[in-house]
């Protein structure tokens, strides 16, 4: 039970933060890589903190060259998505109301049809009545 009231706060705390920040991104104004890179340079303060509470031997588990390969392409893919997700967010012609929700829910579809394809998680029906609502969602929110 405790388990799951941390995992309920840590939830919160990723909508907090990650529904809030391009919400400060565009009040900076227009974006452009160097606020993509601004974004992450800051970003890894956290990150940092956070890894040195870590020990040594949970640091050089981590690091097998499979495993680095895998993080450094997911680090791209990050990177890349970042700033693109930053130059979308920063156009003030398209509301964010509509446009972050978008993106938010066409990345849980890719999610949830990842962790299908890839890691063989069932297909439930449950899950086809989400991505479902997830396309509806994304019908009825669209920018316009």
């Amino acid at each position: 039970m405790a388990y799951m009231v941390t995992v309920i706060g840590l939830i919160f705390l990723v909508a907090l933060f990650w529904g809030g920040w391009p919400l400060v991104a565009r009040s900076a104004g227009e974006g452009n890589p160097f606020y993509s890179l601004v974004l992450i340079g800051v970003a890894l303060i956290p990150v940092a903190l956070m890894a040195s509470f870590q020990s040594s031997k949970e640091m050089i588990l981590a690091t097998s060259l499979q495993t680095f390969e895998r993080l450094a392409f997911a680090g791209l893919m990050m990177g890349l998505g970042l700033v693109s997700f930053n130059t979308v967010v920063s156009n003030r012609q398209i509301e964010i109301s509509a446009l972050v929700p978008v993106i938010n829910v066409s990345m849980m579809m890719v999610t949830v049809i990842g962790g299908i394809w890839f890691f063989n998680e069932s297909l439930t029906p449950a899950k086809i009545i989400g991505l479902i609502c997830f396309g509806v969602g994304i019908i009825l929110v669209r920018p316009v």
